[in-house]
């Protein structure tokens, strides 16, 4: 007589880990989903002060405006820096623009994290953050230069073109 019982073991194994595979799914999917969310919020928050800082700051004749020229930052530690960007043109005209920072030999640098291309009206100041974060391996009381550069295009994917740039100090503290 033939015996079902290995039979029914394995289904209820393969139950068992499908039951266990389902609920890690859904755990990872709520984190990922809360994780996200927490990204668009400080995001939000972010260009929300760019766009106050420009706003108050920006002098109203500028193109591109750079929220301190000095910049001081802890190594290891996260900082914000904020610029706004104003281009005159035809009535209804719209245009893209990024932002690119180069290190004092002309490299682009990894220390600043920046918007995706951003798509900008004729005459309104647009606050963008550019986040920095000082290696830990930097020295405190050191002086590092960069220029920061906006490009415009009228295309998300360019060709891009220089439109303005300003130079900062990001100053180790």
């Amino acid at each position: 007589m033939n015996s079902k019982r290995g039979a029914i073991e394995l289904s209820m194994t393969t139950i068992i880990v499908v039951v266990i595979g389902v609920v890690l799914l859904g755990l990872g999917i709520g984190w990922i989903t809360s994780l996200i969310a927490q990204v668009e919020e400080l995001t939000e928050q972010s260009f929300a002060a760019a766009q106050q800082t420009i706003q108050e700051q920006m002098p109203s004749g500028a193109k591109f405006y750079i929220s301190g020229y000095t910049v001081k930052g802890q190594a290891g530690k996260f900082t914000e820096i904020y610029t706004g960007v104003k281009f005159s043109g035809e009535e209804n005209t719209q245009k893209w623009f990024i932002l690119e920072v180069l290190d004092k030999n002309g490299n682009p640098s990894d220390w600043f994290t920046l918007a995706s291309p951003l798509l900008l009206n004729v005459g309104i100041p647009k606050g963008i953050p550019i986040g920095v974060k000082i290696p830990e391996y930097q020295e405190s009381s050191t002086q590092h230069s960069f220029t920061i550069i906006a490009y415009w295009s009228d295309s998300s994917t360019g060709p891009w073109e220089a439109y303005d740039s300003s130079a900062i100090i990001l100053e180790v503290e």
